[in-house]
C-alpha cells in the first residue's frame, strides 16, 4: 500500500503576516499591562514616600509646640 506525498508548503505569505500582526498585538498588549503595573508600584511608593515626610513634619511640628 503506497501513500501519496503530501508538498510541505507552508503558509502564505497573507497567512504569516497576519500570524506576525497577532503576536505584535499581544506584545503590544504585554508591554501596556507591564507599564501600566510598574507605573502603579511608582505611584503607590510615591504616596507612601510622602505619608513618611508628612508624619517627619507632623512629628517635628508637635516637638517644636
Amino acid at each position: 500500500m503506497t501513500y501519496p506525498l503530501k508538498a510541505q508548503t507552508g503558509i502564505s505569505k497573507s497567512e504569516a503576516h497576519h500570524t506576525l500582526q497577532q503576536m505584535e498585538d499581544q506584545l503590544l498588549f504585554i508591554d501596556q499591562k507591564l507599564k501600566v503595573h510598574v507605573d502603579r508600584e511608582v505611584w503607590l511608593h510615591f504616596q507612601n514616600e510622602i505619608h513618611q515626610i508628612d508624619f517627619t513634619k507632623s512629628s517635628i511640628e508637635k516637638m517644636r509646640a
